[in-house]
Order: C-alpha cells, then structure tokens, then sequence
C-alpha cells in the first residue's frame, strides 16, 4: 500500500519486491503486475532481454540477499561481482524515464532480503534511503492468530506459530533499524503501519520531507480513498 501510495508521483517508481524479480523471471510463466511477462513488458523487457545467464544471476541475487552475515557477503565475492553488475543495470532500467528521482523497492528485509539494503548501498553503491515500515507487536500477533500467515523467519509449522512470530518480529525490527549504521545522516525513516492507517496525510507528509517531493496528490488520494 505504501509502495503503491509513494508510486504515484512521476518522479517515484514503484516498483515491488525487486529481490524476486529474477527469480519470477527464470520460473517462467509469470507476469508483471503490468499483466504483461517479463521479457514482453514495456519496463523489464528490455533488462530482461539482455540478461543471457539469468539463472547465475538469480541465484547470485540470493545469494548475497539472504546471507546471514557480513562474513557470509564477503566471501562471496564471484557472487558480488554478478550481483553489482545485474543490480546496477536493473535499477538503472527503473529509473529510465528521466523525470524518475526514487526507486521503491519493498522487498521485505526480515529474511529473505535481510542484507539487500546493505548490499545495495555498500555494494552496488546506490543511494539508499531506508523506509522501515512496522507494525505494533501485538498487532502482529493477533493477525498471526487471526489468519495464521506469519513464517517467523522461514519457520514453518502450525505449532507455537504465534509465539513464534515475537522472536521474528524482534529480530526483523532490530535488522531495520541497524540500517542507520551504515547509511548517511537523513537516509532512514521509521513509519509506524498503524500510523499510517490512521491519519495518511500526516505520515505521507513525513515521506514527503524525508524524500524532499511534494506528496499532496497522493496524501488528497489516501484521502479520498483512491
């Protein structure tokens, strides 16, 4: 939703979970959120096209975004070259229309992206900035209990599976926040989901100052229930 919200300013791309990306692409058969597939789509098609070992670069993609820490990264380093290279070409295919100034990529950091902001600023050497989206604790576990769709860092089973959600939710909110450490002054920002929920102006208001755009389309849209 918040993707979707920053995706309405011409110069913001929304783009989804981009750690994903090449692995959909190499699964064949699956489509942008365009409806069109990926080598056909008007925004990937033509990085897509280009990419020749594209199960190297998946796996490359994985490798580095799910390490479970720095030491892991950096013995890496076949994989970090590969990684460079395809992250660098895909964002620079993002933001091709001149007037775009803001990749989003939302791809979730708890697990499966949990050194992605790291690689991509230190690594890739993009200029990162770290929107850490939370949701209350006990929220969380109400909706774990609710609708039982919570894998707390790649745990899976219906046994304790709301309990286990605590250590998930403490461990992924501690990683986000970690992101300060290497980031520059002003490239972090926390929002709270329930924030959000309950009054979108302000909170897009925030978002607006910390990525310096002028968000009112978007804040009068959240509004209006667009």
């Amino acid at each position: 939703m918040l993707d979707l919200m920053l995706g309405d300013h011409p110069a913001v791309r929304s783009a989804g979970e981009l750690t994903y990306l090449l692995d959909d692409v190499v699964a064949g058969g699956r489509r942008c959120a365009c409806g069109e597939e990926y080598d056909e789509c008007p925004v990937w098609g033509e990085f897509v096209r280009d990419v020749d070992n594209r199960r190297d670069l998946a796996r490359a993609v994985r490798f580095i975004d799910e390490a479970r820490d720095r030491v892991d990264l950096a013995a890496g380093r076949e994989q970090a070259d590969t990684y460079v290279r395809a992250t660098r070409a895909l964002f620079a295919r993002a933001a091709a229309p001149t007037q775009v100034r803001f990749v989003v990529d939302s791809s979730k950091t708890s697990r499966g992206a949990r050194q992605r902001p790291y690689a991509l600023a230190r690594l890739a050497r993009l200029d990162v900035r770290v929107v850490h989206l939370s949701r209350s604790l006990l929220d969380t576990m109400r909706s774990v209990r609710r609708t039982g769709n919570w894998q707390a860092e790649g745990r899976q089973g219906r046994r304790f599976r709301t309990l286990r959600s605590l250590p998930g939710w403490i461990l992924a909110n501690y990683r986000a926040r970690r992101t300060q450490r290497f980031l520059p002054k002003g490239r972090y920002l926390h929002v709270r989901y329930e924030d959000l929920r309950r009054d979108p102006a302000e909170t897009l208001s925030r978002l607006g100052d910390f990525l310096e755009l002028d968000l009112s389309s978007s804040i009068e849209k959240a509004l209006g229930g667009a």
